[in-house]
């Protein structure tokens, strides 16, 4: 079993060095097919915590705040239900619901009359807050508030490394305040971070090898691996 979620958290890892975002959304199902999904999202916690530190690090001459503070207050008072939820709500509803949620943002982001109504509320206030408050639900609960923020960034900028900085910092701070209730309600413990230790070069190298892919590829690629991530993880979620 660690040697599977070795493997789990190095593709995962992979992952997010390609795109900027996506390590818990692989991570999370395919290691809730080992292990309950809170301690699935435990696990793979620390290391979402040092992938996203690195991207802030990597991007930090790039990134551009925009409306920001109002997606983080948005987020900010939806974490603690989103946490709530991990432990209230079925686990089986929580699979559904997420893998539903995520292939509705693929659709929209795809469909042909999205573009029109990016371009009136790209600068709109309200949408910044409303991301803010979905994001922030499902980072409490599943530590994967990426989607509905990087829809938000690729209304609006088309550089990849400008999209991979804004959720860096972006997620960055939602890990942290994540990470601190996670602590308080004793979802983190010693034995959790000694087992998520263990897989720590698997997610480094992971992360070096899409890095590495990311330097050679253009923007539709970029926002085709975002895609096509997404929906193999909506379609994953539903396998148990």
């Amino acid at each position: 079993m660690v040697f599977i979620s070795g493997l789990i958290v190095g593709f995962a890892g992979f992952v997010f060095g390609l795109t900027g975002f996506g390590f818990s959304l692989c991570a999370v199902p395919l290691l809730s097919l080992l292990y309950p999904v809170p301690v699935a999202v435990a696990l793979q916690f620390p290391h979402t915590l040092l992938v996203v530190g690195y991207n802030v690090w990597k991007y930090r001459a790039l990134i551009r705040f925009m409306d920001m503070w109002l997606m983080l207050a948005g987020a900010t008072l939806m974490v603690p239900l989103g946490v709530v939820a991990l432990h209230q709500l079925p686990q089986s509803l929580m699979k559904y619901c997420l893998a539903f949620l995520i292939l509705l943002s693929v659709f929209i982001s795809r469909s042909s009359w999205n573009h029109g109504i990016y371009r009136n509320l790209q600068k709109s206030r309200a949408l910044a807050f409303l991301t803010g408050v979905v994001s922030g639900y499902l980072q409490g609960a599943y530590t994967t508030g990426g989607p509905p923020a990087i829809i938000y960034i690729l209304a609006r900028e088309k550089n990849p490394e400008i999209v991979k900085g804004f959720i860096a910092i972006y997620l960055l701070y939602l890990h942290l305040l994540t990470g601190i209730m996670y602590v308080a309600g004793g979802m983190l413990n010693q034995e959790i971070i000694t087992l998520s230790i263990m897989w720590l070069p698997a997610t480094m190298a992971g992360m070096y090898l899409g890095g590495t892919l990311f330097k050679h590829i253009n923007v539709g690629g970029f926002r085709a691996a975002v895609d096509v991530l997404l929906v193999l993880t909506a379609f994953s979620l539903t396998i148990k």
